[in-house]
């Protein structure tokens, strides 16, 4: 009668330690998978947040080009307009520059994390996959234990 109670036990304790696997590796899967999804977002955010600077740093540099044009306006044409048109546009390339080199940056962050997130979600179907391995593990050796217990009846 021991002999059956034990076996009884073993196949409780495969079953409890069969869902306690599954249920770990869901956690961790919904886990990964909601990462990701948390990058995937940060990378649009990312890209919405640098357009929104680019455009401010554009109309700045509108403003403080169109101040520059007024005061060579109010200066009047003398020998200082060549130069001073030359820094208008030499404020003009260094805005284009910074813009480029805005817009590069953003994009190269945001390309970061979409193959993160790409990465965490391979990782949580990985996760699945070790998932069902282990609990294979788990009934093969909780049947080898009830089967050890079996022969002795």
């Amino acid at each position: 009668m021991a002999t059956y109670t034990a076996i009884a036990l073993v196949t409780a304790s495969t079953a409890v330690q069969m869902h306690s696997a599954r249920k770990a590796a869901k956690a961790q899967e919904r886990a990964m998978r909601a990462k990701a999804e948390a990058k995937r977002i940060q990378s649009e955010e990312l890209l919405k947040r640098s357009e929104f600077n680019i455009e401010q740093l554009e109309m700045e540099a509108e403003e403080f080009q169109g101040e520059q044009i007024s005061r060579i306006a109010k200066s009047g044409i003398g020998g200082g307009v060549g130069l001073s048109l030359s820094l208008l546009e030499q404020t003009q390339d260094r805005l284009i520059r910074a813009v480029n080199i805005s817009r590069r940056e953003a994009e190269y962050k945001a390309e970061q994390l979409r193959a993160g997130a790409d990465i965490d979600t391979r990782l949580s179907s990985d996760i699945r996959s070790t998932s069902r391995r282990e609990r294979v593990g788990i009934f093969l050796g909780g049947a080898a234990k009830a089967s050890g217990l079996a022969e002795d009846l």
